[in-house]
């Protein structure tokens, strides 16, 4: 029983990891086309 909740608990930290991921990710996305965007005008 004990075992079952450590595995949900790392679930759920693993499943905040990877939505700071994609905002991160989606961050960068925007400053790499804004760059793109000044580069090109």
């Amino acid at each position: 029983m004990a075992n079952l909740s450590h595995k949900s608990n790392k679930e759920r930290i693993k499943n905040c990891h990877d939505a700071e991921t994609i905002s991160t990710n989606h961050s960068i996305c925007k400053k790499i086309t804004y760059f793109i965007g000044l580069t090109n005008s």
